[in-house]
């Protein structure tokens, strides 16, 4: 096995030319690769990930060698059983690397995962209609979409989707179905970033995430929405929306002062500028010194 951990650092290291110092983290992960496929251990596998975690953040640049680790990383957790963190490195490789020549097999890895392990075929079925958009000339698409050629247009499931988020019998928010939801606009936002229907499912999925109170997964998706969609129409107030999750139901005012301000100089002219100027004069303010600082400015006028 350690002939075959060589020759792997040796084929990675084949583009760098003769002249160039060696890459210390491709030997690095080499080895690790070389230990995991001897011992085969939980130790092993940890060791493993965490060389090529370490690999991609001090490489940023490299992306043909990450969309690889990454999709390696997620073969790992594969193997151990850990489904979950194998569809989230596989939707991280593909967000960072949409063109990796890997990306249309790690999309398909993450759907079977989700079709054959975390009984969400929903959400598997998403990934699919989303690889149709992404990778429509790829010589492997026509097999990928006789699996959805039967389905309604992925607006019409994700309008049906938000339907569920509402139990029908009782009429209150159902958890299981904002979580669908949710599931369903990140993994198709994953694979179609360039659909323009995609940054609006993640801006719904987060006004979801924040009705069923799961503020910290609102706050992500409206994060992604600000940092990956600058060009969408809500992009603005993703990022006031951030602020008003802070200070109103995380109680972080801090946090929240800095996102007031950053909106109110990067969008001065929008028209949630003055709610954001007045919701930040009042941070960390009780009702009673909000009323009495509206009495006094009556009283100037």
């Amino acid at each position: 096995m350690r002939i075959f951990s060589l020759l792997l650092f040796v084929a990675l290291l084949a583009g760098c030319g003769s002249e160039q110092t060696p890459d210390l983290g491709l030997k690095r992960v080499a080895d690790m690769e070389a230990q995991f496929a001897e011992e085969d251990s939980p130790a092993a596998a940890q060791k493993l990930l965490d060389t090529y975690e370490n690999y991609v953040e001090t490489h940023p640049d490299d992306a043909e060698n990450n969309s690889i680790f990454l999709e390696r990383a997620a073969d790992v957790h594969y193997r151990g059983a850990r489904f979950s963190s194998t569809v989230d490195v596989l939707s991280q490789a593909i967000r960072l690397y949409p063109q990796a020549e890997n990306a249309f097999r790690m999309a398909n890895k993450m759907a079977k995962v989700y079709a054959d392990h975390l009984e969400q075929p929903e959400v598997a079925q998403s990934i699919w209609q989303a690889m149709g958009k992404a990778y429509a000339r790829h010589s492997g698409i026509d097999s990928i979409q006789a699996k959805v050629a039967n389905l309604p247009a992925i607006t019409v499931r994700m309008d049906t989707l938000l339907n569920h988020t509402v139990d029908v019998a009782t009429g209150r928010l159902s958890l299981h179905g904002a979580n669908a939801y949710i599931a369903n606009a990140e993994a198709y936002a994953t694979i179609a970033q360039a659909d323009p229907v995609s940054p609006g499912f993640l801006f719904k999925a987060a006004e979801v995430a924040g009705y069923v109170g799961m503020y910290d997964r609102s706050l992500a998706l409206y994060k992604r929405i600000e940092t990956n969609f600058p060009a969408y129409d809500k992009a603005s107030k993703a990022l006031f929306m951030q602020a008003f999750i802070y200070a109103e139901n995380l109680g972080q005012p801090e946090q929240a002062k800095t996102l007031y301000e950053k909106f109110i100089a990067k969008y001065p002219n929008d028209d949630f500028a003055d709610d954001a100027q007045a919701l930040l004069d009042n941070l960390g303010k009780s009702d009673e010194e909000i009323l009495q600082g509206l009495e006094a400015q009556q009283q100037e006028q």
